[in-house]
This record gives C-alpha cells, sequence and structure tokens, in this order.
C-alpha cells in the first residue's frame, strides 16, 4: 500500500468519523428543534387558554355586575314600593282608627278594655290621650282615680300604669299599629 492509498483510507476515515458526527450533530439539533416546537407550541397553547379564560372571567364579571345592579335596583324599587304601600295602609288605618274613636263605640271599647285591665292586674293609673278627655268621668267611676292625660296622640287606646308590679300597660292604638306595620319590615329579624 502507498501512501496515496493510505491517505485515501486516512481520508475515508475522518470523512467517514465528520459525516456520523455531523448526522448526530443533526439528529440531535433536529430533536432539540422538534422539543423546542413542541414547547413553544404547548406555551402558547397554555397562554391561549389562560387568554380565553381571562376574557370569559371578564365577560362573566360584567354579566355578573350587571346582574347585581339590576337586582340592587329592583330591590330598590320594591323596598320603596312596599313603604310607599305601608304608608299608604298605615294612612288608611290611621285614618279608620281615628273615626273609630270618634265614635260611640269607642267609649264601650275603652271601658271594656280598662275593665279587663283592673280585673287582671287591680288597682291601675289610666293615662289618656288629651283628645280623649271627654272619657275622664267615666274611667274615673271606673278606675277610682282620675285619669291623667298625655299631650301626644295616641290615635286611641291608653296606658295603664301598675304600681304594684311595676308594670305599664300600652294599650294605645298607635303601638298596636306600629307593631303591625313592623311585621312588613323586610329588615325585621325573625
Amino acid at each position: 500500500m502507498n501512501v496515496a492509498d493510505k491517505l485515501n483510507i486516512f481520508t475515508q476515515a475522518v470523512m467517514n468519523e465528520a459525516t456520523i458526527r455531523r448526522n448526530e450533530k443533526l439528529s440531535g439539533a433536529e430533536e432539540e428543534l422538534k422539543l423546542s416546537y413542541a414547547e413553544e407550541k404547548k406555551r402558547l397553547r397554555l397562554n391561549e387558554e389562560l387568554r380565553l379564560k381571562n376574557e370569559r372571567s371578564q365577560i362573566e364579571y360584567r354579566e355578573n355586575s350587571e346582574i347585581i345592579t339590576a337586582s340592587r335596583e329592583a330591590k330598590k324599587t320594591l323596598i320603596a314600593e312596599r313603604a310607599a304601600l305601608i304608608g299608604n295602609i298605615g294612612g288608611n288605618v290611621v285614618k279608620k282608627l281615628s273615626d273609630f274613636s270618634a265614635s260611640p263605640h269607642y267609649t264601650e271599647h275603652m271601658m271594656k278594655n280598662i275593665k279587663k285591665c283592673i280585673e287582671e292586674y287591680g288597682n291601675i293609673e289610666v293615662t289618656l290621650s288629651r283628645k280623649d278627655e271627654n272619657l275622664a268621668k267615666d274611667v274615673e267611676a271606673l278606675t277610682g282615680a282620675a285619669p291623667k292625660f298625655y299631650d301626644a296622640d295616641y290615635i286611641g287606646g291608653f296606658t295603664a300604669l301598675v304600681k304594684s308590679k311595676n308594670v305599664i300597660i300600652d294599650n294605645t292604638f298607635r303601638r298596636s299599629l306600629y307593631e303591625r306595620m313592623e311585621d312588613f319590615n323586610p329588615f325585621k329579624i325573625i
């Protein structure tokens, strides 16, 4: 074998070696490129999913905000309508109670309730509204003591003080009306 053949064999071996290394590097680079491409594709897909999720969340938030706002406005409207209705009903009831307190049945009603208090509690001290001064003699005849008068309008009815038990009985139409109206209070704790 001469030098040229040896050089050819050596060159061929180096070329084969270089080709193998080049192929290895190319396949490694190709693998890295595939992995990099797969990772980038995955990252882009996750970013897109995150963007869509955020957009959905923003849309849901806007829709929920609109629903909440509409719900609040509806509640405000209902509360205002309820208050107006209760005010109208209360006004009508006050008028009817005032009319009743001007009728002859009112005196009978008052005397019956005062008798009931006397039977239940014994000696009582009655307080009437100034507009019921005409009942003073009847009340004094029942209780044995002159009634006291209060400047506030009870709409009708009376309060009674039971000194022996330190109890005040509020039998006024105003208190009864306010208790019934409180039943319509939407914020009342049951």
